[in-house]
């Protein structure tokens, strides 16, 4: 966990909050295989600091070039957290420390 700031890092967290990493510049990362598991990744346009995607994603900005992809309800879920806990202006750095914390309390607590 401690590694979030790894330049090049894809991390991945599936339902039961397993985390999977893969990191572009040690070429560990078969690509074809990364699209094909997270077809989400092939429709993704940025423009300015923006990332559009699928209506059934939410993307965050974390800062730095990362951005925080998050599905369906869940994403919902966080986004209604994070504007009633950290207010409209937070900062992407906050979100970049809290981010996984912040999704194990939604479940924790049945944030609804």
């Amino acid at each position: 966990m401690e590694q979030w700031g790894e330049p090049n890092g894809f991390y991945a967290v599936d339902s039961k909050y397993n985390l999977y990493h893969s990191n572009f510049l040690y070429g560990n990362v078969d690509c074809n295989l990364l699209h094909s598991k997270f077809i989400v990744l092939n429709n993704i346009n940025y423009l300015r600091d923006k990332v559009y995607i699928d209506d059934n994603w939410n993307s965050f900005n974390m800062g730095f070039g990362k951005y925080l992809l998050i599905k369906g309800d869940k994403g919902v879920l966080f986004k209604k957290f994070i504007n009633e806990y950290l207010g409209n202006y937070y900062l992407p750095s906050e979100l970049y420390q809290l981010w996984y914390s912040i999704l194990k309390y939604i479940d924790k607590i049945n944030y609804y």
